[in-house]
């Protein structure tokens, strides 16, 4: 009986261990993935469910015709690769995880099949043991800046003695005006205010009781929209005009689920029905309505989008680039999808 050879390497120096039979993997891939959806490009796949199966597989957008048997738990778009997570591992029938590049680059399985361990951090910062006496200006009544928008004084109303530490926790700027996010905490009670630098409170932003969060930022914005959540809705507030943009649902999806800031689109819900807002314009795409039942964004691309989703705000140039090299899908509650034209993606041969 032959013995089956096994390959096994070490890069010590980015701390990656990589190991894995010879070529088994790729071998898997190449035959349950790539074999099927060789003669097409890659941005040109859409996953299709097969309930039977309770599992996913590839199609053709044009021609809806089902490409590959169903192998994977999880719809998986390539953007410009298939990326397969250690996570997701157990999800598909290629029993290992790693890259598989799209068209572009020959559908390369090269790095599929891969193991890694990551780095591990080089050490934590106990922020219990900081002391922001250093901050405490008793002239001032709210807080200053230096001239890198960094926080250097703040008045006695926003300094903890007992703790001796600062009460603000973020500092937000528009069009060179600031405005920051205090603590109170009293007893059990945690409530959240929003201050300009004079310790002004903002109007609408008063003790709220849940951490009010900064829609993902564009450079088309005309305002810092925040999430502030009111009862069981959320609203959307202008934090430097005041002006609200909508009641939401507290189940309200932020732009980054099963989405890419760089788009700049994510799916809302008002009184049950969900719609598609336009982050850059806060104007629907699609408007909420009783038969829309989203449960996710994807998309697929041939190549790496632009601008990094981390930085913020985000130019308008590089969303308009990257909505017009990528299609854009909307996931239902039938493991359908849609394009945002609300045009319906199912194999012909499913029924």
């Amino acid at each position: 009986m032959m013995k089956k050879k096994i390959l096994v390497c070490l890069v010590l120096a980015q701390g990656l261990l990589l190991c894995a039979q010879e070529n088994e993997y790729q071998k898997k891939a190449q035959e349950i993935v790539i074999n099927p959806i060789k003669a097409y490009a890659s941005n040109e796949l859409i996953p299709y469910y097969a309930s039977k199966d309770q599992k996913w597989g590839y199609m053709d957008r044009n021609s809806k015709k089902k490409l590959t048997k169903p192998f994977t738990s999880e719809p998986l778009f390539f953007h410009p690769n298939f990326e397969l997570s250690i996570f997701q591992r157990e999800l598909t029938d290629l029993d290992s995880y790693g890259t598989i590049k799209g068209s572009t680059f020959d559908y390369d399985s090269s790095d599929f099949g891969k193991i890694r361990f990551m780095e591990p951090e080089v050490g934590w910062i106990d922020r219990s043991k900081t002391d922001d006496s250093h901050l405490l200006k008793e002239s001032i009544v709210g807080f200053d800046v230096d001239n890198h928008g960094k926080l250097s004084a703040i008045g006695p109303a926003y300094f903890d003695s007992e703790l001796k530490k600062k009460t603000i926790i973020e500092l937000i700027v528009f069009q060179n005006q600031y405005r920051a996010i205090v603590n109170h905490h009293q007893n059990d009670t945690r409530t959240y205010s929003i201050i300009n630098q004079e310790g002004e409170t903002i109007k609408g932003f008063e003790h709220i009781t849940v951490y009010p969060e900064t829609v993902i930022r564009y450079t088309a914005q005309k305002d810092v929209w925040m999430y502030v959540k009111e009862g069981d809705k959320i609203k959307i507030k202008g934090l430097f005009s005041g002006e609200e943009k909508g009641v939401f649902d507290e189940e309200f999806h932020n732009g980054s689920y099963k989405n890419y800031s760089g788009l700049g689109y994510t799916i809302a819900r008002v009184n049950g029905q969900d719609g598609v807002l336009d982050l850059l314009t806060m104007e629907w795409k699609i408007k909420p309505s009783k038969a829309n039942k989203f449960k996710a964004l994807f998309y697929s691309t041939l190549k790496e989008l632009e601008g990094n989703p981390e930085q913020t705000p985000i130019s308008t140039e590089v969303v308009a680039y990257n909505r017009k090299h990528s299609y854009i899908y909307i996931l239902n509650d039938k493991n359908t999808f849609y394009d945002l034209e609300m045009n319906e993606y199912k194999p012909k041969n499913s029924k």
